[in-house]
């Protein structure tokens, strides 16, 4: 006996961000997402022994035993290991690449450069306030200067809000410890001097990558250092500095100008795609959405195109569909979007230097028997960048 056939449609809408799905040899422009990787440096990469491999804390917790093969690794220098270096994913440099016999990916040497990582300005309105830095023993803290130390095994515990921090300096040595606790909300820490991270680490309670940030803010390009601690779930984002990390471990992402990691591990969470530099995005409500009529109706559905950020950026409105299904008009009113596709493709579009500024996109869809879709999958680019996967549901 034959499974009936369903009796309406289905379509579903999604608006992706466009550089996720394009290739490093077209996409010279940077576009929004640092974290694509365990690791992105756009000078010279050394790894001395340590890991990468990758998990997605969205889905739960990091173990070994089920780490992914997705701690890929990419650099626009050279890149070379030293021994006991273990890549659990792919390697990437559009320079050399040398003794990369503990590659479980793809290695690929001459690459098309990747687009230049930018370094954003840094927060307006002064470094933060002394009142949002608890004081004690060991902890010493400037906001004139913005330099913080925390020494002598003691702890400092940043709690949100505020959900951003702006200092100089970060120094924590002797043993001492950073506690951030963020209550589910995303906490930004800028540094636009050094940052030294040793002994005890940074504590993120929320045990989350995307909840915790370093970014690196202005022309600064002094070292940044990271050793020792074990419960480091957060990102880096450094793209004029260089980076001494040792014996440790980081559950998120790296992006600095060049990296030396000796006995580091790099345990990519692949939540981090979803992540935007502060200062770009845009964001299309709804995000996504289902159409389902009878066959034979028409369908149409609007969705509101808003540039969150301070400079140009831009947009994919992408279908998944079955045959049968057919998308007959694509209109953009309102300023500042336009659109670069023709409705066969996906729509495509960029918005000017708007902040807080919004336009309207309107999709038609004629709906035809037992024609139906899913999203596409996650806006993922891998080093290099992968077609977007679709599935039919």
């Amino acid at each position: 006996m034959k499974t009936p056939l369903p009796s309406s449609c289905a379509v579903l809408l999604a608006c992706l961000g466009l550089g996720a799905f394009a290739s490093p040899a077209s996409a010279q422009v940077f576009d929004g997402f640092p974290f694509k990787g365990a690791l992105f440096t756009q000078g010279k990469m050394t790894l001395k022994a340590g890991l990468t491999d990758s998990y997605n804390s969205s889905l739960g917790p990091y173990t070994p035993a089920t780490a992914g093969n997705n701690g890929d690794i990419g650099s626009n220098g050279d890149i070379s290991f030293g021994s006991g270096a273990l890549v659990k994913g792919d390697a990437t440099a559009v320079g050399s690449i040398s003794g990369s016999g503990g590659v479980t990916g793809t290695v690929t040497q001459g690459a098309p450069p990747f687009p230049t990582p930018p370094t954003p300005p840094c927060p307006t309105g002064g470094y933060t306030p002394a009142a949002y830095v608890p004081s004690g023993a060991g902890i010493s803290y400037n906001a004139s200067t913005g330099a913080l130390t925390v020494q002598g095994g003691k702890n400092l515990t940043l709690t949100a809000p505020p959900t951003k921090y702006y200092f100089s300096s970060v120094d924590i040595t002797g043993g001492s410890t950073i506690t951030v606790n963020g209550g589910g909300r995303q906490v930004q820490i800028w540094i636009d001097n050094t940052l030294t991270l040793s002994g005890g680490g940074v504590l993120n309670t929320d045990a989350k990558a995307p909840l915790l940030g370093w970014w690196a803010c202005g022309s600064n390009t002094s070292t940044w250092t990271i050793s020792g601690g074990s419960n480091a779930y957060f990102s880096v984002y450094a793209p004029l500095h260089l980076l001494n990390l040792s014996a440790g471990a980081i559950y998120g992402a790296v992006v600095g100008a060049s990296v030396t990691a000796t006995n580091f591990d790099f345990h990519f969470d692949e939540a981090l795609v979803e992540v935007i530099l502060p200062g770009y995005g845009v964001v299309v409500a709804p995000h996504a959405d289902t159409v389902s009529r009878l066959p034979g109706t028409n369908y149409t559905r609007s969705f509101t195109v808003q540039n969150v950020g301070n400079t140009t950026d831009s947009y994919d409105l992408l279908t998944s569909r079955l045959p049968g299904t057919a998308l007959t008009s694509v209109s953009i009113t309102g300023t500042g979007v336009i659109r670069a596709r023709t409705p066969t493709a996906p729509a495509s579009g960029t918005s000017p230097r708007m902040p807080r500024s919004s336009s309207r996109c309107t999709t038609a869809w004629g709906a035809a028997p037992w024609a139906r879709a899913t999203r596409s999958s996650s806006r993922r680019a891998r080093w290099p960048p992968r077609p977007a996967r679709t599935t039919g549901a």
